[in-house]
């Protein structure tokens, strides 16, 4: 009699399959789990580093706002409330002050002006900051090996009236410039209401572009979905920032108009300036906040929506998923307002 088989039933065979069935799906939702939580904790990581570094190069050019250049020429900025802010502050990289004790009365516009939004080709006297001889120009804008301007192309244009510095401070970014005929052609975003005796300065602009924040047209980080900035000015000239009228950007639900009208305003209220100061000269402290967020949205995190600082508006914005860390920094102009 033949001997009978040891085996598995079918039925056995099925049962193991369907738990090995059960155990791939549970390790298969553990492992998805843990790699959403990798990605999200290495994109969050990622932001927090893209804003340490956008901290300290902002906190580097604000300290030097308007070293060696007039006061009126240090600092600029166009406010929005929709939508993230641009910044400009006097490019004190192209500043080469060697032993030079004076400051630099910056460029004279020749022709040209900045009273409308838009292109203006503008002449200016020079291209560079220092006295000539020797000159000590900054960058090389058209390739040769030679340095020729203080001014670049992508990056910005500061622009005052020496004989009326109450209609305002200018500010644009430079998109040509004509080293042969000392020439810049510049988007202006801010504007004038004179133009008797212009005044021109190089300047750093930050400005936000999709989700990228631009650095004189330089990609320095990406998934920056705000930049918000608030000046605080010294407007009754007491050596203190701490009076509502003296804070512009913050908690506002229009734009501020700090440097592009006579008469600046504050909420409802306006500042009265000085026949022989700009509004740039009276700013003291720059607030920044920077909203940056993950590559990409967490299906597991529904609560995730845009942030709203300074005076950003964003209500009425659908959550999106996406996680954010916010970054607010504050930082002290020195050179602006110091007499010596």
């Amino acid at each position: 009699m033949r001997a009978a088989r040891a085996g598995f039933s079918l039925i056995e065979l099925l049962v193991v399959v369907a738990i090995m069935g059960v155990v791939s799906i549970f390790i298969g939702r553990v492992l998805s789990f843990n790699q959403r939580a990798y990605s999200s904790t290495d994109q969050l990581a990622q932001a927090q580093q893209d804003l340490r570094a956008i901290n300290s190069l902002l906190e580097r050019d604000l300290r030097h706002a308007g070293m060696l250049v007039p006061d009126d020429v240090a600092i600029c900025g166009v406010d929005e409330v929709g939508a993230p802010d641009t910044l400009y502050v006097s490019d004190a990289l192209a500043i080469d002050p060697q032993n030079d004790f004076s400051g630099y009365n910056g460029a004279d516009v020749t022709s040209g002006d900045a009273q409308t939004l838009g292109t203006h080709v503008l002449d200016l006297s020079s291209l560079i900051m220092e006295p000539s001889p020797p000159s000590r120009p900054a960058y090389d804008t058209d390739n040769d090996g030679v340095n020729d301007s203080d001014f670049q192309v992508g990056g910005g244009v500061i622009i005052a009236d020496r004989q009326s510095p109450t209609s305002g401070v200018a500010c644009g970014r430079v998109t040509a410039i004509n080293v042969g005929s000392s020439q810049i052609t510049v988007d202006v975003h801010s504007t004038l209401s004179s133009a008797v005796e212009l005044v021109a300065v190089p300047a750093q602009e930050y400005r936000v572009a999709g989700t990228q924040l631009l650095w004189n047209g330089n990609v320095v980080a990406n998934d920056i979905e705000d930049f918000q900035v608030t000046y605080i000015i010294d407007n009754d000239d007491d050596n203190q920032v701490d009076a509502p009228q003296e804070i512009f950007g913050d908690d506002e639900n229009v734009p501020h108009n700090l440097f592009d009208d006579p008469s600046p305003n504050y909420g409802g209220g306006t500042i009265a300036l000085s026949a022989s100061m700009s509004a740039a000269a009276l700013v003291r402290e720059v607030r920044v906040s920077m909203v940056a967020r993950t590559r990409l949205p967490d299906e597991e995190f529904t609560s995730g929506q845009p942030q709203g600082t300074e005076n950003r508006d964003v209500s009425g914005l659908p959550a999106d998923g996406f996680r954010r860390r916010v970054l607010t920094t504050k930082v002290m102009t020195r050179n602006i307002g110091i007499e010596i």
